[in-house]
């Protein structure tokens, strides 16, 4: 029940998140292309800091700079 849950949960979301950003290019006269790149992309990129400052307070600190390099990795390689 959980997975469901935080699968609709997700989807709604980046639905939200995908008609701000478009209504925010309307308004703000800015391409679409250029809101996702710096806005949608920051956005998304939260989650990955709030972890590695966590590890980082928590004094693990090679776990926070294992998450910062390999989450920017893989955002290069998607």
């Amino acid at each position: 029940m959980g997975t469901i849950a935080t699968s609709a949960i997700i989807v709604i979301a980046g639905s939200r998140l995908s008609k701000f950003g478009d209504k925010l290019a309307d308004i703000s006269g800015l391409s679409s292309s250029w809101i996702g790149m710096i806005l949608l992309a920051t956005i998304t990129s939260i989650p990955e800091l709030a972890s590695s400052v966590t590890a980082s307070v928590s004094g693990v600190v090679d776990i926070g700079l294992g998450n910062v390099f390999g989450s920017n990795m893989f955002n290069m390689f998607i």
